[in-house]
């Protein structure tokens, strides 16, 4: 049964349940809103479950270079981000602990 069919038959439905305490706009919207509330959306995404696969690492090199060589280039700009946060922390740390020596030595 097609959306039109389906509104038509809640419409009548509705039509038979409350007699014309409502005019037909009303109901036929009312139809509508139902058919609408409670029609399952066609999930078109590609969303699995599944986890694992293969690692950026160990794909092949020519599919790892199937796009020109821009996911690579993208993966090595994003390492080299996260070296350079994981560096800076680590000197934050170590400037930290430093300062907290010199006061103690101080004391």
């Amino acid at each position: 049964m097609n959306r039109p069919q389906q509104v038509r038959a809640v419409f009548q439905e509705l039509r038979r349940t409350v007699g014309d305490r409502f005019t037909a706009r009303e109901l036929l919207e009312q139809a509508a809103a139902l058919v609408e509330l409670f029609t399952v959306p066609e999930d078109t995404s590609s969303f699995e479950l599944r986890t694992g696969g293969i690692p950026f690492e160990e794909w092949s090199l020519d599919v790892a270079m199937a796009d020109g060589g821009w996911r690579i280039l993208n993966y090595e700009y994003r390492q080299t981000l996260a070296q350079r946060r994981r560096d800076a922390e680590e000197i934050m740390i170590h400037n930290g602990l430093a300062r907290l020596a010199a006061r103690r030595t101080e004391e």
